[in-house]
């Protein structure tokens, strides 16, 4: 795993950088510490109108210390987004952004865990 140091400058770089990550044990959404009602008032709050059936479930994935869950869905601007649930030292954290450099998950999960999105 690259260090915060060796993190791209930007997005369009660390989208062609190879990153991969081990699946938590239960790799499923049902094993996310936050429900799905949460993450729903976390967008709302943040401006985002979805409904469940929006989140498509992607993945789970060990990072370092960190433990993560990764969703898509479309925003209304039709633009591609990640939600991810973060969890790590007894606390958990709710993020979102819009994709529009193209990176995979594992990428994006990468830049959560070094704050550079």
């Amino acid at each position: 795993m690259l260090s915060y140091d060796e993190m791209p400058e930007d997005n369009e770089d660390l989208a062609k950088v190879e990153v991969s990550f081990p699946t938590l044990p239960r790799d499923s959404a049902e094993s996310c510490p936050v429900s799905i009602s949460e993450i729903m008032e976390y967008l709302a709050s943040e401006g985002e109108n979805v409904v469940p059936d929006d989140l498509h479930f992607i993945r789970t994935a060990q990072v370092a210390e960190r433990e993560f869950w990764i969703w898509r869905f479309v925003d209304s601007d039709g633009d591609e987004c990640y939600v991810t649930v973060d969890h790590g030292s007894n606390e958990w954290c709710i993020g979102y952004d819009a994709n529009w450099h193209g990176l995979s998950p594992e990428q994006f999960m990468l830049g959560i865990y070094h704050n550079v999105l």
